[in-house]
């Protein structure tokens, strides 16, 4: 997957984030899993 929240710099020579993104990418990534079980239709 490559979307995320960032600075508009993604795959530039100088990229660089914030710690706010990071934060951010890692609870919507933690929360992929859930959701997709939650699509499928799979109860825990």
């Amino acid at each position: 997957m490559d979307c995320a929240f960032g600075t508009d710099t993604a795959h530039a020579v100088d990229e660089y984030t914030t710690v706010e993104a990071i934060v951010d990418n890692s609870l919507v990534y933690a929360s992929l899993p859930r959701a997709w079980r939650d699509l499928q239709g799979n109860p825990r």
